[in-house]
């Protein structure tokens, strides 16, 4: 009876995580749905609510960097820089958190952009300086977002460089 009983709690705690992981799956989809639909001030504040509770009880860092996008994406670039700082202290090994937050923090944060710009060449030292160019810039084959004429975007951008 015990053994039933046991089991079934076991049972109980594994569902509920993978309902919790699921709903966080489901959000995070949604917001970066979101955040590629539309630059609209709207849809990126419904992109942003959605990817901070598609964080919940979630050990991907991937939520919190596009939620560093849709701030970004509405100009609140020192919301978006701590969002992605406190990804690099819980990851601090994290390059593309480091290559997002040199993005974020060029011409609005010189000492973040220096840590971020260190961490890149300790991680990836030859990546690092291929992908650097004259003025820092990033190369969006270790990024998650790219610009567009500005607007910060989410998506991939396999061969685009990103001049921010």
């Amino acid at each position: 009876m015990a053994a039933r009983v046991t089991v079934a709690l076991v049972a109980v705690v594994v569902l509920s995580w993978l309902g919790v992981g699921l709903r966080d799956a489901r959000l995070h989809a949604n917001g970066v749905a979101a955040l590629r639909a539309s630059n609209q001030p709207a849809e990126l504040r419904r992109a942003e609510r959605a990817l901070r509770r598609a964080a919940l009880l979630n050990p991907d860092t991937r939520p919190d960097l596009d939620r560093g996008l849709a701030l970004a994406s509405q100009h609140r670039f020192r919301a978006a820089i701590a969002v992605v700082e406190d990804v690099v202290r819980r990851e601090p090994d994290n390059l593309v958190a480091w290559g997002v937050l040199s993005v974020f923090a060029r011409g609005r944060d010189p000492e973040a952009l220096e840590r971020a710009l260190a961490a890149r060449r300790r991680l990836d030292p030859r990546g690092a300086r291929s992908s650097l160019g004259r003025y820092g810039s990033a190369s969006a084959s270790t990024m998650p977002a790219s610009t567009t004429a500005g607007r910060v975007t989410a998506g991939s951008c396999q061969s685009q460089s990103i001049d921010a």
